[in-house]
């Protein structure tokens, strides 16, 4: 496997950054990407939204590419391929979705969004499936899932590639490719028997007005103490039930998908440079200032203050605790 391409290799020398996650300035179009489309097994690229605006995005797969799309954060979205509607509404993190080469996609954004996209070469999924079957593939591998699946584990691996993004690393490609091939290796396991997959998690998954009304009423009492019976109520389910059937349709446990919630919204919070840590804590749910920084810093990867500090640009001069309410940080 070569460590960089000829390209990469020359603005190393002439000082400029390798991007191992581009930036998208138009939804699912790399920036500076297209010296690498022929060289690349695989080229990742961010597509955020800050503001909560609407904003419509059309875009066409490469024809010699596929597109694993990985949701990191809640929005609200209406995402069609070919006209088909395959989501209207809520998307949680971890919800994702893969596009075969040369289909139509269009989308509306109606919230803050936040998506990795993976375009995978042909190399890459026939590589991917020798290594994981030991056998060759008889043809061009094409997936062409209608659905919008979800896996905690990809949007996991996600994360790791974005927080360990090695911008200006020679290695910085070969990290992508050895995180995306781990990426791709789960997407294809998914489909090597998707009938097995649907027909169980039919059987098992909330029905989707109960989904809604669970998760409703966990973003109206994301500042109050919540029991799992008191969700588990709103669906007219037993808490057993409940928590069974959430996991089946969400991938996370309700406490968990909980704390992620808070943390998020803490997220959007510490943004505000005239709130405190504490008060993004408490408007959260969260009863201590230790709690919320061990559940922050386990799934942010970086402790509050020091999340604010890189999300403002203050890195150089950081607050002092004092400046933010709060006791210092171990």
């Amino acid at each position: 496997m070569r460590l960089s391409s000829s390209r990469g290799m020359d603005a190393l020398k002439a000082g400029e950054p390798l991007q191992s996650v581009r930036d998208e300035t138009q939804w699912r179009e790399p920036s500076g990407a297209e010296g690498d489309a022929l060289e690349s097994k695989v080229i990742a690229s961010r597509w955020t939204l800050t503001q909560p605006s609407v904003v419509d995005a059309e875009n066409e797969t490469p024809d010699d590419r596929h597109v694993i799309g990985i949701n990191l954060r809640h929005t609200q979205i209406e995402f069609s391929v070919e006209g088909r509607t395959l989501i209207s509404g809520r998307l949680i993190p971890g919800m994702m979705h893969v596009v075969a080469p040369g289909r139509r996609c269009a989308a509306r954004f109606q919230a803050p969004a936040d998506v990795l996209h993976l375009q995978v070469s042909q190399q890459m999924l026939t590589e991917c499936f020798e290594n994981a079957s030991g056998r060759a593939h008889a043809s061009s591998i094409e997936i062409d899932d209608p659905e919008v699946g979800i896996d905690p584990g990809i949007e996991r691996l996600a994360h790791a590639l974005l927080s360990n993004d090695t911008t200006g690393c020679p290695f910085g490609r070969l990290y992508t490719e050895t995180v995306s091939l781990a990426i791709v290796t789960r997407v294809l396991a998914r489909h090597v028997n998707p009938a097995t997959t649907k027909s169980t998690r039919k059987a098992t998954s909330l029905a989707k007005w109960r989904l809604d009304r669970a998760i409703d009423y966990i973003e109206a009492n994301l500042a109050e103490p919540i029991a799992l019976a008191d969700v588990a109520n709103t669906t007219g389910l037993t808490r057993m039930h409940f928590a069974a059937q959430f996991r089946a349709a969400t991938g996370y446990r309700p406490h968990e998908y909980l704390l992620r919630r808070r943390i998020e919204q803490a997220q959007n919070l510490l943004a505000r440079p005239e709130l405190t840590l504490v008060d993004a804590a408490l408007s959260v749910g969260f009863q201590s200032q230790a709690h919320f920084s061990t559940v922050f810093k386990r799934l942010v990867g970086e402790t509050p203050s020091r999340w604010r500090q890189m999300r403002l640009g203050e890195a150089q001069s950081p607050l002092s605790p004092s400046a933010m309410g709060m006791q210092p940080q171990a």
